[in-house]
């Protein structure tokens, strides 16, 4: 196989790797998300009576929008600090959610901002672009230079 060849191969290779992993943190932070949810849900210290079903599938519908995570770190107790929560919200959030929803869209406005990326710049899909990958990797505390194989295991080894 020529050079050419097999930079291209590995450039196709590289790609996979990116969507399946993406796809690994798409199930892991969804699945993180719900238990945890559900967790705070029960853990509510302010009620007098028992949760109805109806009561509980309503706070946990209330508890599964973007900000609540602040009340959900209240009622579960100490964990972890408010900037990890901004992590989490800001950035974690909305990357998945934007693969699961759209693999080949490209970042909107506000993912970008809170990456610290300039809008108006034209970027690729979070799997191909490694502008956005660098500045995922920054803001989640790894080297720019992490693959999302490493992001992936290192949420899921937080996880556990």
């Amino acid at each position: 196989m020529n050079e050419e060849m097999a930079d291209f191969q590995q450039a196709l290779d590289q790609k996979f790797l990116n969507e399946f992993y993406l796809l690994v943190l798409v199930f892991v932070w969804h699945q993180s998300e719900k238990d945890l949810v559900q967790l705070a849900a029960r853990a509510d210290e302010t009620l007098t009576t028992e949760l109805t079903a109806d009561e509980y599938k309503e706070d946990v519908l209330r508890l599964s929008r973007p900000r609540s995570w602040f009340e959900i770190s209240g009622r579960l107790g100490p964990g972890p600090e408010i900037s990890q929560y901004r992590v989490c919200w800001d950035i974690l959030r909305p990357s998945v959610n934007l693969y699961k929803h759209g693999p080949f869209d490209k970042p909107n406005e506000d993912l970008l901002r809170n990456l610290g990326l300039d809008p108006a710049e034209n970027y690729a899909s979070l799997a191909d672009s490694g502008d956005v990958r660098e500045a995922l990797c920054s803001e989640l505390g790894f080297p720019k230079d992490e693959r999302y194989s490493g992001i992936a295991d290192a949420f899921i080894q937080s996880c556990q």
